[in-house]
């Protein structure tokens, strides 16, 4: 949990002082990684599942109703331009754990973490 927690702190660092972030994350099953559930401004991601499981991926607006987007298939990609304020969830509903390549393009303050 330890590790998790920093790694998380470790990309919203790296977010927050740069532009473009690349990474590979894994989300346990029946748990979420969510993009930008802060104020923030608008961001563009590009999204492989890179697992035999699909993913989810859903957009809800600060205190908004919560949008589907597409389920990912393994193999696919996705390409997502999020407005400003607003959380991307890539939802893992499977039984086991998932990874995702993200190719992250923001301008400033993205959190990132782990839902349930």
């Amino acid at each position: 949990m330890k590790t998790l927690v920093m790694a998380c702190l470790a990309l919203s660092c790296i977010a927050t002082s740069c532009k473009s972030v690349y990474s590979t994350t894994s989300i346990e099953p029946r748990k979420a990684f969510v993009l930008g559930d802060n104020d923030h401004g608008a961001f563009e991601v590009t999204i492989k599942n890179v697992s035999a499981a699909p993913v989810d991926l859903v957009k809800v607006p600060n205190g908004g109703a919560r949008e589907y987007i597409t389920t990912l298939q393994p193999r696919k990609s996705a390409s997502l331009r999020i407005e400003q304020n607003v959380a991307l969830y890539v939802e893992n509903k499977s039984n086991d754990k998932v990874s995702v390549e993200l190719n992250l393009q923001t301008n400033t303050h993205l959190s990132m973490g782990y839902k349930e």
